[in-house]
């Protein structure tokens, strides 16, 4: 099991990325957030490898929100998995946290 933690600046995307692993699937269990005030566009998305969206959805309002995968969301095989909540914009201050298997 491994958690990731990102809290950027105002404005920004919160990041976390786990490595890819040789000829293992990243598998995510649950992603929690939050976001100092409304954001606008707030959205989360998983994605493995880069470029490939796995999941997304998106986040209307502050403060917290978690999604958890009783199956686990499974990333590419041999591929790094990026959970990523977008920029709230403004001075709006956002968190993202993320556990995989």
């Amino acid at each position: 099991m491994a958690q990731a933690t990102h809290r950027p600046a105002q404005a920004t995307a919160a990041v976390c990325t786990f490595a890819a692993v040789s000829e293992t699937a990243q598998e995510l269990d649950s992603i929690s957030w939050s976001y100092s005030a409304a954001p606008t566009g707030g959205n989360i998305a998983v994605e493995s490898p880069s470029g490939t969206t796995i999941f997304q959805m998106a986040v209307t309002s502050a403060g917290p929100g978690n999604i958890s995968f009783p199956k686990a969301l499974k990333g590419a095989s041999g591929q790094a998995l990026i959970v990523t909540l977008a920029s709230g914009a403004g001075t709006v201050v956002g968190s993202v946290n993320a556990i995989t298997r």
